[in-house]
């Protein structure tokens, strides 16, 4: 029989089962396996990186959990013990009292914490710059300090909890939306009335009121909200109102959007909205899909928009809208750095569709009867007809199994019609311009 150095022995030992760990090595990191600590070095060992600082239970964000020197973990009111261990084959594991875990750290903001076993989650903690965590704290504020707000125009579908609402709870006031509702229009004059529509169309079934500005509104000091929000494809809640400016300013907007609702501007997400006669001065917005005065716009209407000195940041940003679809502009302007930059457009898909180049352009027909035509098309997806009366896009077609077509339309005015394809994430124009002028 072969005899094995009792060091040797040793060391195996404790590689297969695993060493408790509790300190820093100079570089910050938890210390090696196999190191042989004392009582002394137990009692002087430093919290672990992964584990410092506080920590709050997802399940319930009251608790608090600390994890101190020498292996003592506080929870809420209780006390335990705690070590790090790192077995040959296992992985790094956390021991509370005598129970073995997985775990994981991630950004100094959240710890996974799971059954060794079975890989099932068991906990899940974060940390006081979490924003889970930070939601969870605004929506406690929110339900205190704002309590009859609340409870006169409940937030129906969790829009504080799936995006941002900024101060807008806190400016706004039940008895002026009592008083705006009954009326059926929100003439809005200053930033606590604006708050009002805003948490109004944001929280209730109805986003179709009426609002009209009736002087410059100032919104310095503020963290404002969008109008209009997305939380996911079951939570979206997308703004359809209508909007006159009057000619009046709103100064100095600043808004933070990240996450599900990551639709940034005066309004978040639109479909089929009107914004008309209104002029943003020193607007600072930045999210995903993020422009000045929509973030995601879908078939809205934009008139008479001017907007100076101001920025945005995203991913989807743009000037004036972030992404957009089917929607009209007429007299717009925008003076905004995007990302840093100077942008010559009104919206991101704007600038994106100046980037594609057709080549080789198809060439479609009309005939006396205002019918156009189309040949043979090869290489392209999505084709559709589009329409413009008197310079607005009035239909959008499906063309993909239809060579020739003729529009309903024969009110006075001029027609024109062009063939659309799906090229780079955009519908662009892929063939020459034909119109009509009906008397």
């Amino acid at each position: 029989m072969r005899c094995f150095p009792a060091a040797l022995i040793l060391v195996l030992s404790m590689a297969v089962c695993g060493c408790e760990y509790r300190g820093n090595t100079s570089s910050g990191s938890p210390a090696a396996a196999g190191s042989v600590r004392t009582e002394e070095t137990k009692e002087a060992a430093a919290v672990p990186e992964a584990l410092s600082g506080v920590w709050f239970n997802a399940d319930n964000m009251e608790e608090m959990w600390v994890f101190g020197e020498g292996g003592v973990l506080t929870v809420g009111e209780s006390t335990h013990t705690y070590s790090l261990k790192r077995p040959l084959f296992s992985g790094e594991l956390l021991k509370i009292d005598d129970t073995s875990y997985r775990f994981s750290a991630y950004d100094n903001s959240y710890i996974y914490i799971y059954d060794r076993q079975t890989g099932a989650p068991v906990y899940t903690l974060y940390s006081e710059d979490n924003d889970r965590y930070i939601t969870y704290l605004r929506e406690k504020r929110i339900e205190t300090e704002c309590a009859d707000l609340f409870s006169r125009y409940p937030d129906k579908y969790g829009w504080i909890s799936k995006a941002n609402c900024g101060d807008i709870p806190f400016l706004a006031d039940a008895d002026f939306i009592d008083g705006c509702v009954s009326e059926g229009v929100f003439r809005v004059s200053t930033p606590e009335q604006l708050a009002g529509y805003c948490w109004y169309v944001n929280t209730q079934e109805s986003r179709r009121a009426y609002l009209e500005l009736t002087a410059d509104i100032d919104l310095s000091g503020y963290e404002w909200a969008p109008m209009g929000w997305s939380g996911g494809y079951e939570d979206d809640h997308e703004f359809c109102g209508y909007v006159s400016g009057g000619g009046h300013t709103i100064k100095n907007m600043t808004i933070n959007c990240s996450g599900a609702g990551s639709d940034a501007g005066f309004i978040g997400w639109e479909t089929w909205c009107c914004v008309t006669d209104l002029a943003f001065d020193g607007a600072k917005v930045s999210g995903g899909m993020a422009g000045v005065v929509t973030g995601q716009a879908i078939g809205g209407t934009y008139q008479n928009i001017t907007i100076t000195n101001s920025t945005v940041d995203g991913y989807h940003a743009g000037s004036m809208l972030g992404w957009d679809a089917n929607t009209t502009k007429k007299n717009c302007s925008a003076d905004v750095k995007v990302n840093g930059e100077e942008f010559e457009f009104l919206s991101y898909n704007e600038y994106e569709k100046s980037k594609i180049v057709i080549s080789d352009p198809v060439e479609i027909t009309i005939d006396e009867n205002h019918t156009v035509t189309r040949p043979e098309v090869e290489g392209y997806t999505n084709l559709g007809w589009m329409v413009f009366y008197n310079g607005e896009q009035v239909l959008h077609r499906n063309a993909e199994n239809e060579l020739s077509y003729t529009y309903f339309m024969n009110e006075p005015g001029t027609y024109e019609i062009y063939l659309t394809a799906f090229i780079s994430g955009q519908y662009v124009p892929i063939s020459n311009t034909v119109s009509y002028t009906l008397e």
